[in-house]
């Protein structure tokens, strides 16, 4: 994520699949949430649950999805990159 000038929340994370809850990403205040395109669904329902709506990205619209690329390291991950670049810095996207 940070090759594509994007820092996350969960730069601090352990390798693999982190969680987090729900207390620790409203301190950590994202200002995106982003899925791959296959998760699109999950992105859809969270400005109805409570403590979400309160996100600052919920807020101002900021959801987004990129090419499922970004979550396996091939040689598509650099075009899903570029995605996730264009998307969080208001570019337009493939």
């Amino acid at each position: 994520m940070r090759r594509a000038g994007v820092e996350s929340v969960t730069a601090d994370a352990p390798a693999g699949w982190p969680t987090y809850d729900l207390e620790t990403l409203l301190l950590r205040k994202p200002e995106w949430i982003v899925a791959a395109r296959h998760n699109a669904s999950s992105l859809s329902g969270l400005a109805g649950r409570p403590g979400w709506r309160d996100l600052e990205a919920i807020k101002l619209g900021r959801l987004g999805t990129v090419s499922p690329a970004i979550e396996r390291p091939s040689p598509r991950v650099v075009d899903a990159m570029e995605e996730l670049r264009k998307l969080v810095n208001g570019g337009p996207s493939n």
